[in-house]
């Protein structure tokens, strides 16, 4: 019974340290997570931050493509209109009526 009770606290000796470590490990695995939180963390601001650059740099080209494109459209009716105008002085000097009918005292056009 005596050397029983030597093996048994031999062992409870051992269950022990082995717990001792288990805890050491999972108090190195705690901080490791925690270290890979904070890097997570750090990852997603940066893609964030990267995201919104990228969405404020294409509403920037968008806004400087649709000015433009008014532009554009600007000049083109303008550009119409005087030749509107231009084409509407030709045809009252030569007497054209309505469209392509007579004029005040020409032939049929």
């Amino acid at each position: 019974m005596h050397v029983e009770m030597r093996g048994m606290r031999g062992e409870m000796r051992e269950m022990r340290v082995d717990m001792r470590a288990m805890r050491a490990d999972m108090h190195e695995m705690r901080d490791e997570m925690r270290e890979m939180r904070v890097e997570l963390r750090e990852d997603r601001r940066r893609s964030d931050e990267r995201f919104e650059r990228v969405i404020r740099e294409f509403r920037e080209d968008s806004a400087r493509r649709d000015r433009a494109i008014v532009k554009v459209g600007v000049s083109i009716l303008k550009t119409l209109s005087s030749h509107t105008a231009i084409l509407q002085r030709i045809d009252r000097k030569l007497g054209v009526r309505g469209n392509g009918g007579r004029g005040r005292n020409g032939p049929p056009v």
